[in-house]
């Protein structure tokens, strides 16, 4: 049905730079202290003690870093720390990779390049895979997974068929909202003429048991553990379907949460503009556009809702979640630049697509930059430094560095401290900053209400604000 042309050496030689970007900047700067991120210290006490598998996540990320480790021989929690997150700059490299792989199927070299340079620089992505943590890695399955499909359905074949279901398999075993891609490759045909086929079904269902053949393998352990991978996946459907503390329903912000504070702030305005004007474009061409676009609009679409749809908004890294897309809407961002230049055929539409190109891709460039060079700027090291100098009690809530004390500062009744000998409350607009936006919100539990009202009590105290550079 379609092809991918053979790639020049030319070509060839740009994208490995572009790779080589993508991999410095991803590893630049991710020795910043053990303890920034509250997910690390649990997955890192994993690495060292071994075993102690709760299955809130799959354990595709944990295996891939114990098995280094098992080289490596590292004890110390801020060496495992970064060993997690080399891992996962490694893995956004490879997003950066399957990204140009599918961008080649859609459009011409010259814009998939370009495509490609725009996932390796977009802040979302670098700034993500400098944490242990579990998006970027199955983001890079999820759209090796995406370009394995596009393959599939090209060519329905034993070869193309065990391939997706081991990107699958992968991607399942990296976040249980993998499976996903599988209800998506099942629907796919209702949505696309050309590949309503029993063939197609017959070889989705080698895929589909090659992904759970490769799932079981990589969680082994739930064999011999599955009371506790029952309830870790159980614990983690109810937080997608009930949410995180903050619940922000899709009707509330009508449909566009993820797009007004993940996708604009993250990846640039202009770039969300011009991804959500290329989609608009492919829609109202859909007859005209090729398949692999078609397939690359549905799964923008599916996976946008899937996390917009659900109250799960997990503050303060909510933006997490649409991650998967990103080289998606990147993709149509390009797009709508092609498009402007194919319309306008001269001299002012080379000009102002290259404009276009310069500003989508040099303003998140800069931001990707500034992010990683102030990571280990932060300002708790700042608040460190204040609180030694202090020589007083101070008492700190979570995210405050390793000097944690309490949640959260709203369960502080100051009198009952103050006769403690405490002087100083420290206070993370990590912490607080949710109450302050749910507060605006109709349906929250009642304690979010009140969490907003002792913060704005405790900030009628003087304070000091310690700002971000």
């Amino acid at each position: 049905m379609f092809a991918m042309k053979k790639p020049q050496k030319h070509e060839l030689a740009a994208l490995l730079l572009i790779l080589a970007v993508s991999l410095f900047l991803n590893l630049w700067n991710n020795n910043f202290p053990f303890g920034y991120h509250v997910d690390e210290p649990k997955k890192v006490k994993v690495i060292q003690e071994g075993g102690g598998y709760d299955f809130h996540h799959p354990l595709l990320m944990l295996k891939v870093v114990e098995g280094a480790n098992a080289f490596l021989r590292l004890t110390h929690h801020q060496k495992i720390v970064e060993l997690g997150r080399i891992s996962s700059g490694l893995f956004g490299v490879g997003i950066v990779l399957f990204s140009w792989l599918i961008f080649r199927y859609c459009i011409d070299k010259k814009y998939a390049l370009i495509g490609a340079f725009g996932v390796a620089v977009c802040p979302i992505i670098v700034v993500h895979a400098h944490y242990f943590k579990e998006d970027i890695i199955y983001t890079c399955f999820a759209v090796c997974a995406l370009f394995l499909l596009l393959r599939f359905v090209g060519k329905q074949s034993l070869l193309n068929a065990f391939l997706l279901g081991m990107s699958t398999g992968l991607a399942v075993s990296s976040k249980y909202i993998g499976i996903l891609l599988i209800l998506f490759y099942c629907f796919l045909p209702a949505f696309l003429r050309p590949i309503r086929s029993l063939k197609y079904y017959r070889f989705l269902l080698i895929s589909v048991l090659t992904a759970l053949g490769v799932f079981l393998l990589v969680n082994y352990p739930l064999f011999s553990r599955f009371e506790i991978f029952k309830e870790g996946v159980l614990w983690d459907a109810k937080h997608v379907l009930e949410g995180h503390d903050v619940k922000v329903y899709a009707s509330q912000m009508f449909f566009s949460f993820h797009l007004l504070y993940s996708l604009g702030p993250w990846m640039g305005w202009t770039v969300t503009g011009l991804s959500l004007a290329g989609m608009g474009y492919s829609v109202l061409n859909w007859r005209k556009v090729s398949v692999p676009e078609q397939i690359l609009w549905l799964y923008v679409f599916l996976f946008y809702f899937a996390v917009e749809l659900t109250p799960l908004k997990a503050f303060p890294d909510y933006s997490r979640f649409v991650i998967p897309i990103v080289p998606g809407m990147i993709y149509f961002a390009v797009q709508a630049i092609r498009f402007m230049e194919q319309k306008l055929k001269d001299q002012k539409g080379f000009v102002l697509s290259s404009g276009l190109c310069i500003v989508a891709l040099v303003l998140p460039f800069y931001s990707a930059v500034q992010l990683v060079y102030h990571l280990d700027k932060d300002t708790r090291e700042e608040a460190k430094e204040w609180m030694k100098a202090a020589k007083e009690k101070v008492m700190c809530e979570k995210y405050v560095f390793t000097y944690q004390i309490i949640r959260s500062l709203a369960d502080v009744d100051i009198n009952v401290w103050k006769s403690r000998g405490f002087s100083y409350l420290v206070a993370s607009s990590f912490q607080y900053d949710r109450y302050f936006f749910g507060r605006k919100l109709e349906g929250q539990d009642p304690e979010i209400y009140r969490a907003y009202e002792r913060y704005k009590k405790l900030f009628s105290y003087p304070y000091r604000e310690i700002k971000p550079a």
